[in-house]
């Protein structure tokens, strides 16, 4: 229950899983509410350090995601601070192992350097830098470009360090940092 949410389409109620996808959205779109409010720029990126770690955890036992999307990372406000929460892990396997299902990128989710190989954690990074480019800005199709205002201009809701992660996580695969980083940079970010 706890990651459920109630969103209005027009007049009517639906019960939903907070799968990312409704961070991603323009928080001004007509005709779609939430009942109790989006998190803000602060919750979201804890919520960004929360998947940051488990991700972590996932690497530092050798285990590869694959899949990551907005359709299977879940979030929830509910109560006293933010949580996150990974769903649809039937296709997380050992680095270098087949899993027991295939592995499948979603589409807009790719690692554009990726090039045919096997998912692994520096293509989980490229997903978790896009994951958080598209959470904190509500830029669901969009990818960070290096001459992006919205992450290098004044005003930027980013912080600059967060801004590097991202900008270094979708560029070449020897450039990009770890889930670590990650996860050590978001909990800086505003201290």
């Amino acid at each position: 229950q706890e990651f459920f949410g109630t969103l209005r389409i027009g007049a009517t109620p639906n019960r939903v899983l907070l799968e990312v996808t409704y961070l991603t959205h323009d928080a001004n779109r007509p005709c779609r509410t939430f009942e109790s409010p989006l998190p803000d720029v602060s919750a979201r990126l804890e919520l960004c350090r929360q998947w940051a770690a488990l991700l972590e955890i996932l690497h530092e036992n050798d285990v590869v995601a694959g899949d990551i999307s907005d359709r299977n990372w879940l979030w929830t406000c509910n109560g006293s601070s933010p949580r996150a929460f990974m769903l649809d892990c039937d296709a997380y396997r050992l680095i270098g192992k087949s899993g027991v299902l295939t592995q499948k990128e979603t589409p807009g989710w790719e690692d554009a350097h990726l090039a045919g190989h096997q998912t692994n954690p520096t293509s989980d990074v490229y997903k978790l830098g896009l994951m958080v480019f598209r959470v904190l800005l509500q830029a669901r199709h969009e990818r960070p470009e290096y001459d992006d205002p919205r992450l290098l201009g004044p005003g930027s809701v980013i912080p600059r360090s967060v801004t590097d992660l991202i900008l270094a996580s979708v560029g070449p695969r020897g450039d990009r940092p770890t889930a670590a980083d990650w996860s050590r940079g978001l909990r800086t970010a505003f201290i």
